[in-house]
């Protein structure tokens, strides 16, 4: 895991209050927006096997998160969305595809 990637994953389990393995698995797209338009993390939530569960988050674990994606989306391109996660490790993933595990 690139310093960049380990600041990110840091920053958002101190910010969400998440297990490091729901960080890790983070899909691309796990970033959305409430009814009022306030910023959401999906995640799921393996050990209750709980898929695409909500936590409200402030907004600058928002920006952190488009942030993180911006660059994951830098270097994987061509890749659908749908596939990607948001920390990719950088060995023997050329789909962008596999996670970090800390």
């Amino acid at each position: 895991m690139s310093s960049r990637e380990l600041r990110v994953a840091v920053e958002l389990l101190v910010d969400t209050g998440r297990r490091s393995e729901e960080i890790c698995r983070l899909a691309f797209d796990c970033l959305t927006r409430d009814r009022q338009g306030k910023p959401v993390l999906v995640y799921d939530n393996w050990k209750e096997q709980r898929v695409r569960r909500e936590v409200p988050i402030h907004e600058p674990t928002a920006v952190l998160i488009r942030a993180q994606q911006e660059r994951v989306r830098a270097r994987f391109p061509d890749r659908p969305v749908s596939s990607l996660v948001l920390l990719p490790t950088a060995q023997m993933n050329l789909h962008g595809t596999k996670f970090h595990v800390l």
